[in-house]
Protein backbone atom coordinates (compact mmCIF):
# COMPACT_ATOMS: atom_id res chain seq x y z
CA UNK A 1 0.00 0.00 0.00
CA UNK A 2 1.19 3.78 -0.59
CA UNK A 3 1.71 5.24 2.57
CA UNK A 4 0.18 8.59 3.30
CA UNK A 5 -0.46 11.26 5.77
CA UNK A 6 -4.17 12.31 6.02
CA UNK A 7 -5.40 15.96 7.58
CA UNK A 8 -9.06 14.31 8.79
CA UNK A 9 -9.83 16.99 11.45
CA UNK A 10 -13.16 18.42 11.47
CA UNK A 11 -14.05 15.59 8.31
CA UNK A 12 -16.80 13.03 8.92
CA UNK A 13 -15.95 9.84 9.12
CA UNK A 14 -18.18 6.78 10.05
CA UNK A 15 -17.68 3.79 11.61
CA UNK A 16 -19.65 0.49 10.96
CA UNK A 17 -19.66 -1.52 14.64
CA UNK A 18 -20.02 -1.30 18.07
CA UNK A 19 -17.66 -3.58 19.41
CA UNK A 20 -13.83 -3.81 20.36
CA UNK A 21 -12.57 -3.16 16.82
CA UNK A 22 -14.50 -0.55 15.95
CA UNK A 23 -13.69 1.11 19.50
CA UNK A 24 -10.43 1.40 18.41
CA UNK A 25 -10.72 2.50 15.04
CA UNK A 26 -13.05 5.67 16.75
CA UNK A 27 -10.55 6.36 19.09
CA UNK A 28 -7.73 6.48 16.39
CA UNK A 29 -9.73 8.77 14.38
CA UNK A 30 -10.99 11.22 17.40
CA UNK A 31 -6.93 11.33 18.88
CA UNK A 32 -6.78 13.14 14.75
CA UNK A 33 -9.61 15.89 15.27
CA UNK A 34 -12.16 13.76 12.95
CA UNK A 35 -15.89 14.41 13.21
CA UNK A 36 -16.55 10.55 13.96
CA UNK A 37 -20.39 8.87 13.70
CA UNK A 38 -20.37 5.26 14.72
CA UNK A 39 -23.36 3.44 13.43
CA UNK A 40 -24.73 -0.15 15.37
CA UNK A 41 -27.65 -2.12 16.44
CA UNK A 42 -25.76 -1.81 19.75
CA UNK A 43 -22.50 -0.63 21.35
CA UNK A 44 -20.54 -2.11 24.24
CA UNK A 45 -20.27 -0.37 27.13
CA UNK A 46 -18.17 2.68 28.09
CA UNK A 47 -17.72 3.22 24.09
CA UNK A 48 -16.34 6.20 23.13
CA UNK A 49 -18.76 9.71 23.13
CA UNK A 50 -19.41 10.29 19.61
CA UNK A 51 -22.65 10.94 17.35
CA UNK A 52 -24.71 7.88 17.36
CA UNK A 53 -26.84 5.75 15.30
CA UNK A 54 -28.31 2.85 17.34
CA UNK A 55 -29.50 0.97 14.00
CA UNK A 56 -28.93 -1.60 11.60
CA UNK A 57 -26.91 -0.30 8.69
CA UNK A 58 -28.33 1.60 6.07
CA UNK A 59 -26.62 2.85 2.72
CA UNK A 60 -27.74 6.38 3.89
CA UNK A 61 -25.46 6.40 6.90
CA UNK A 62 -22.39 6.79 5.23
CA UNK A 63 -23.90 10.21 2.87
CA UNK A 64 -21.30 12.74 2.89
CA UNK A 65 -18.03 10.94 4.71
CA UNK A 66 -14.62 11.43 3.72
CA UNK A 67 -13.88 8.29 4.73
CA UNK A 68 -15.69 4.84 6.17
CA UNK A 69 -14.89 1.92 7.89
CA UNK A 70 -16.30 -0.82 8.13
CA UNK A 71 -15.69 -2.97 11.70
CA UNK A 72 -18.70 -5.24 12.23
CA UNK A 73 -18.78 -9.22 13.30
CA UNK A 74 -20.92 -9.46 9.91
CA UNK A 75 -18.68 -9.93 6.80
CA UNK A 76 -22.25 -9.60 4.54
CA UNK A 77 -22.64 -6.24 6.37
CA UNK A 78 -19.16 -5.43 5.81
CA UNK A 79 -19.22 -5.96 1.89
CA UNK A 80 -22.44 -4.10 1.81
CA UNK A 81 -21.10 -1.34 3.15
CA UNK A 82 -18.07 -1.68 0.86
CA UNK A 83 -19.99 -1.66 -2.52
CA UNK A 84 -21.75 1.42 -0.75
CA UNK A 85 -18.61 3.11 -0.04
CA UNK A 86 -17.63 2.66 -3.90
CA UNK A 87 -20.50 3.96 -5.31
CA UNK A 88 -19.98 6.82 -3.76
CA UNK A 89 -16.58 7.11 -4.55
CA UNK A 90 -15.58 7.47 -0.76
CA UNK A 91 -12.53 6.01 0.91
CA UNK A 92 -13.00 2.60 2.68
CA UNK A 93 -11.30 0.08 5.02
CA UNK A 94 -12.88 -3.22 5.81
CA UNK A 95 -11.72 -4.26 9.24
CA UNK A 96 -11.70 -8.11 8.11
CA UNK A 97 -10.41 -7.88 4.16
CA UNK A 98 -6.99 -5.61 4.18
CA UNK A 99 -6.43 -6.89 0.87
CA UNK A 100 -9.50 -4.64 -0.56
CA UNK A 101 -9.50 -2.14 1.50
CA UNK A 102 -8.49 1.57 0.18
CA UNK A 103 -6.77 2.12 3.40
CA UNK A 104 -5.63 0.86 6.73
CA UNK A 105 -4.95 2.28 10.32
CA UNK A 106 -1.29 1.05 11.03
CA UNK A 107 0.23 0.65 14.41
CA UNK A 108 1.47 4.24 15.44
CA UNK A 109 2.97 6.35 18.48
CA UNK A 110 2.99 9.90 19.07
CA UNK A 111 4.35 12.38 20.73
CA UNK A 112 3.83 16.06 19.39
CA UNK A 113 4.59 16.76 16.40
CA UNK A 114 6.30 13.33 15.57
CA UNK A 115 4.19 10.64 14.20
CA UNK A 116 5.88 7.11 13.67
CA UNK A 117 3.82 4.62 11.87
CA UNK A 118 4.65 1.14 11.27
CA UNK A 119 2.53 -1.31 9.05
CA UNK A 120 2.99 -5.16 7.74
CA UNK A 121 0.16 -4.80 5.16
CA UNK A 122 -2.25 -6.56 7.75
CA UNK A 123 -0.33 -9.31 7.90
CA UNK A 124 1.02 -9.00 11.70
CA UNK A 125 -0.60 -6.13 13.84
CA UNK A 126 1.21 -7.64 16.79
CA UNK A 127 4.37 -7.39 15.07
CA UNK A 128 3.66 -3.95 13.49
CA UNK A 129 2.90 -2.10 17.01
CA UNK A 130 6.11 -4.14 19.00
CA UNK A 131 7.97 -2.59 15.44
CA UNK A 132 6.74 0.96 16.47
CA UNK A 133 7.23 0.96 20.39
CA UNK A 134 10.17 3.38 20.36
CA UNK A 135 10.94 4.73 23.86
CA UNK A 136 9.55 7.28 25.34
CA UNK A 137 11.93 9.45 26.61
CA UNK A 138 13.62 9.13 22.86
CA UNK A 139 10.73 10.27 21.36
CA UNK A 140 10.45 13.44 23.96
CA UNK A 141 13.98 14.22 23.01
CA UNK A 142 13.08 14.26 19.33
CA UNK A 143 10.09 16.18 19.66
CA UNK A 144 11.93 18.86 21.56
CA UNK A 145 14.63 19.90 18.89
CA UNK A 146 11.85 19.67 16.59
CA UNK A 147 10.62 23.57 16.97
CA UNK A 148 14.60 24.32 16.56
CA UNK A 149 15.20 22.27 13.47
CA UNK A 150 11.93 23.76 11.75
CA UNK A 151 13.47 27.16 12.38
CA UNK A 152 16.45 26.92 10.92
CA UNK A 153 15.22 25.00 8.01
CA UNK A 154 13.31 27.90 7.09
CA UNK A 155 16.54 30.06 6.17
CA UNK A 156 16.91 27.20 3.72
CA UNK A 157 14.65 27.33 0.51
CA UNK A 158 12.13 24.17 0.05
CA UNK A 159 14.18 22.16 -1.52
CA UNK A 160 16.81 20.79 1.18
CA UNK A 161 15.14 18.12 3.08
CA UNK A 162 17.87 15.83 4.05
CA UNK A 163 18.48 16.15 7.90
CA UNK A 164 22.19 16.57 7.35
CA UNK A 165 21.55 20.13 6.62
CA UNK A 166 20.63 20.80 9.48
CA UNK A 167 23.75 18.92 11.02
CA UNK A 168 25.87 21.65 8.63
CA UNK A 169 24.69 24.77 10.67
CA UNK A 170 24.13 22.78 14.33
CA UNK A 171 27.14 21.50 14.35
CA UNK A 172 29.57 22.86 11.39
CA UNK A 173 28.94 26.51 10.87
CA UNK A 174 28.41 28.10 14.06
CA UNK A 175 31.39 25.85 15.34
CA UNK A 176 34.00 27.08 12.76
CA UNK A 177 32.56 30.32 12.94
CA UNK A 178 33.30 31.12 16.75
CA UNK A 179 37.04 29.26 16.29
CA UNK A 180 37.20 31.64 13.25
CA UNK A 181 38.28 29.24 10.71
CA UNK A 182 35.33 31.03 8.46
CA UNK A 183 34.09 34.78 8.80
CA UNK A 184 30.61 34.15 7.69
CA UNK A 185 27.62 31.42 8.01
CA UNK A 186 27.98 28.52 5.26
CA UNK A 187 24.53 29.40 4.30
CA UNK A 188 24.92 32.90 3.41
CA UNK A 189 27.97 32.24 1.33
CA UNK A 190 28.40 32.38 -2.47
CA UNK A 191 29.60 28.88 -4.47
CA UNK A 192 33.01 30.69 -4.39
CA UNK A 193 33.16 30.78 -0.73
CA UNK A 194 31.76 27.73 0.27
CA UNK A 195 34.61 26.22 -1.60
CA UNK A 196 37.08 28.18 0.04
CA UNK A 197 35.45 27.11 3.49
CA UNK A 198 34.85 23.54 2.83
CA UNK A 199 38.85 23.21 2.24
CA UNK A 200 39.31 25.17 5.29
CA UNK A 201 37.37 23.37 7.75
CA UNK A 202 38.26 19.74 6.32
CA UNK A 203 41.76 20.42 6.99
CA UNK A 204 40.98 21.86 10.74
CA UNK A 205 42.52 19.88 13.22
CA UNK A 206 39.19 20.14 15.49
CA UNK A 207 37.11 19.40 12.32
CA UNK A 208 39.05 16.16 12.00
CA UNK A 209 39.28 14.37 15.16
CA UNK A 210 34.91 15.68 15.65
CA UNK A 211 34.56 14.29 12.04
CA UNK A 212 36.07 10.74 12.87
CA UNK A 213 33.91 10.56 16.13
CA UNK A 214 30.73 11.08 14.24
CA UNK A 215 31.36 8.48 11.89
CA UNK A 216 32.24 11.57 9.01
CA UNK A 217 28.22 12.58 8.93
CA UNK A 218 30.08 16.17 9.08
CA UNK A 219 32.12 15.94 5.88
CA UNK A 220 28.88 14.10 4.67
CA UNK A 221 26.60 17.16 5.28
CA UNK A 222 29.03 19.83 3.85
CA UNK A 223 29.47 17.64 0.47
CA UNK A 224 25.57 17.73 0.43
CA UNK A 225 25.40 21.30 0.86
CA UNK A 226 28.16 22.27 -1.81
CA UNK A 227 25.50 20.21 -4.31
CA UNK A 228 22.59 21.32 -3.90
CA UNK A 229 24.56 24.64 -3.52
CA UNK A 230 25.64 23.92 -7.19
CA UNK A 231 21.66 23.97 -8.37
CA UNK A 232 20.78 26.44 -6.39
CA UNK A 233 23.57 29.45 -6.20
CA UNK A 234 24.00 32.07 -9.36
CA UNK A 235 26.78 30.79 -10.58
CA UNK A 236 27.35 33.03 -13.61
CA UNK A 237 27.38 36.12 -11.24
CA UNK A 238 29.79 34.05 -9.08
CA UNK A 239 32.34 33.32 -11.89
CA UNK A 240 32.21 37.21 -12.87
CA UNK A 241 33.05 37.73 -9.15
CA UNK A 242 36.17 35.80 -9.90
CA UNK A 243 37.18 37.04 -13.34
CA UNK A 244 37.42 40.51 -11.55
CA UNK A 245 39.20 39.38 -8.51
CA UNK A 246 41.94 38.28 -11.72
CA UNK A 247 41.84 41.30 -13.28
CA UNK A 248 42.42 42.82 -10.32
CA UNK A 249 45.09 41.29 -9.08
CA UNK A 250 49.09 42.37 -9.52
CA UNK A 251 49.63 39.36 -11.97
CA UNK A 252 51.07 40.47 -15.51
CA UNK A 253 48.58 41.41 -18.01
CA UNK A 254 49.66 37.91 -19.93
CA UNK A 255 49.27 35.98 -16.61
CA UNK A 256 45.71 37.73 -16.18
CA UNK A 257 45.04 36.98 -19.99
CA UNK A 258 45.49 33.27 -19.77
CA UNK A 259 43.44 32.66 -16.13
CA UNK A 260 41.06 34.46 -17.58
CA UNK A 261 40.60 32.42 -20.96
CA UNK A 262 40.98 29.64 -18.89
CA UNK A 263 38.29 30.12 -16.59
CA UNK A 264 35.67 30.51 -19.30
CA UNK A 265 36.86 27.67 -21.21
CA UNK A 266 39.45 29.02 -23.79
CA UNK A 267 42.59 29.78 -24.32
CA UNK A 268 45.75 27.79 -23.74
CA UNK A 269 44.68 25.15 -20.75
CA UNK A 270 41.23 24.24 -22.80
CA UNK A 271 43.44 23.33 -26.26
CA UNK A 272 46.44 21.27 -24.11
CA UNK A 273 43.64 19.57 -22.47
CA UNK A 274 42.37 18.79 -26.05
CA UNK A 275 45.70 18.05 -27.37
CA UNK A 276 46.24 15.63 -24.36
CA UNK A 277 42.80 13.95 -24.69
CA UNK A 278 42.89 13.69 -28.63
CA UNK A 279 39.85 16.05 -28.64
CA UNK A 280 37.14 13.81 -27.03
CA UNK A 281 35.53 13.66 -24.21
CA UNK A 282 37.46 10.94 -21.68
CA UNK A 283 34.05 9.26 -20.95
CA UNK A 284 31.83 9.35 -23.42
CA UNK A 285 33.72 9.54 -26.73
CA UNK A 286 32.05 12.87 -28.18
CA UNK A 287 34.82 14.65 -29.91
CA UNK A 288 32.48 17.77 -31.00
CA UNK A 289 34.50 20.77 -29.73
CA UNK A 290 31.47 22.59 -28.89
CA UNK A 291 30.47 20.39 -26.68
CA UNK A 292 33.65 19.82 -24.59
CA UNK A 293 34.73 21.38 -21.48
CA UNK A 294 38.00 21.99 -19.96
CA UNK A 295 36.98 20.40 -15.94
CA UNK A 296 39.44 21.18 -13.21
CA UNK A 297 39.69 18.56 -11.13
CA UNK A 298 40.38 20.62 -7.65
CA UNK A 299 37.98 23.97 -8.05
CA UNK A 300 39.08 26.90 -9.63
CA UNK A 301 38.19 28.99 -6.65
CA UNK A 302 40.47 26.79 -4.52
CA UNK A 303 43.30 26.81 -6.96
CA UNK A 304 46.57 28.53 -6.61
CA UNK A 305 47.14 30.60 -9.76
CA UNK A 306 49.35 28.52 -11.00
CA UNK A 307 46.82 25.14 -10.45
CA UNK A 308 44.03 26.74 -12.59
CA UNK A 309 46.42 26.06 -15.93
CA UNK A 310 48.23 23.22 -14.56
CA UNK A 311 46.86 20.30 -17.19
CA UNK A 312 47.48 17.75 -14.43
CA UNK A 313 44.66 19.31 -13.05
CA UNK A 314 41.92 18.68 -15.57
CA UNK A 315 39.92 16.52 -17.61
CA UNK A 316 37.98 16.65 -21.33
CA UNK A 317 34.63 15.86 -20.66
CA UNK A 318 31.38 16.35 -22.33
CA UNK A 319 29.01 19.08 -20.38
CA UNK A 320 26.42 16.32 -18.36
CA UNK A 321 29.50 14.45 -17.39
CA UNK A 322 31.31 17.64 -16.21
CA UNK A 323 28.27 18.29 -14.46
CA UNK A 324 28.31 15.43 -12.67
CA UNK A 325 31.72 15.59 -12.12
CA UNK A 326 32.08 18.96 -10.83
CA UNK A 327 28.90 18.25 -8.21
CA UNK A 328 30.83 15.60 -6.66
CA UNK A 329 28.25 13.00 -8.23
CA UNK A 330 31.28 10.59 -9.97
CA UNK A 331 34.60 10.81 -9.34
CA UNK A 332 37.94 8.97 -10.22
CA UNK A 333 40.25 6.39 -8.58
CA UNK A 334 43.42 6.93 -9.80
CA UNK A 335 43.68 4.04 -11.83
CA UNK A 336 40.47 5.53 -13.67
CA UNK A 337 37.86 3.26 -11.95
CA UNK A 338 34.54 5.41 -11.97
CA UNK A 339 32.96 6.18 -8.62
CA UNK A 340 29.28 7.27 -8.63
CA UNK A 341 27.53 8.43 -5.61
CA UNK A 342 24.29 7.22 -4.23
CA UNK A 343 22.15 10.54 -4.90
CA UNK A 344 22.74 10.43 -8.62
CA UNK A 345 20.11 7.08 -8.51
CA UNK A 346 20.65 3.77 -10.54
CA UNK A 347 17.64 4.88 -12.77
CA UNK A 348 19.55 8.02 -13.85
CA UNK A 349 22.84 5.42 -13.95
CA UNK A 350 20.98 4.00 -16.75
CA UNK A 351 19.73 6.81 -18.86
CA UNK A 352 23.52 7.94 -18.57
CA UNK A 353 24.75 4.50 -19.65
CA UNK A 354 27.20 4.67 -16.74
CA UNK A 355 28.39 1.92 -14.16
CA UNK A 356 30.62 1.58 -10.88
CA UNK A 357 32.70 -0.86 -13.08
CA UNK A 358 33.53 1.24 -15.85
CA UNK A 359 37.43 2.50 -16.71
CA UNK A 360 38.22 5.56 -18.23
CA UNK A 361 42.11 6.12 -19.44
CA UNK A 362 42.25 9.68 -17.04
CA UNK A 363 46.47 9.42 -18.42
CA UNK A 364 46.86 10.11 -15.24
CA UNK A 365 50.10 11.40 -14.31
CA UNK A 366 51.56 11.15 -10.29
CA UNK A 367 50.63 14.92 -10.21
CA UNK A 368 46.79 14.49 -11.13
CA UNK A 369 46.51 11.40 -8.92
CA UNK A 370 47.21 14.21 -6.05
CA UNK A 371 44.31 16.63 -7.36
CA UNK A 372 42.04 13.19 -7.99
CA UNK A 373 42.43 12.16 -4.03
CA UNK A 374 41.47 16.02 -3.38
CA UNK A 375 38.44 15.47 -5.38
CA UNK A 376 37.24 12.65 -3.72
CA UNK A 377 38.02 13.47 -0.37
CA UNK A 378 36.77 16.68 -0.70
CA UNK A 379 34.05 16.68 -3.80
CA UNK A 380 32.81 13.42 -4.02
CA UNK A 381 29.20 12.71 -2.60
CA UNK A 382 28.92 9.59 -1.51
Amino acid sequence: MFPIMLNIRGRKCTVAGGGNVAERKVKTLLKYGADVTAVSPVFKDRFPNVKRLEKEYSSSDIKNSFLVIAATDNKEVNQTIYNDAKKRNILVSLSDDTEHSDFILPSSKNYDDITISVSTNGKSPALAKKISQIKSNDLELYASILPIIEKYRSILTSEIRDTKKEILNFMVSDEMLEIKVIHKSLLDMSLTELDVAIFAILNNAQFVTKNQKGNHMYSSALKQYRLFAIDCFDIESDELDLVNEIKQSKLSQTEKDNLVKARIGQGRYRENLIKKYDSKCIMTGIDNRKLLIASHIKPWSICTNEERIDINNGLLLCANMDKLFDSGLITFENDGRLRISSFLGKENENRLHIGSNMYFDLKATIVMKNYLEYHRDVLYVK
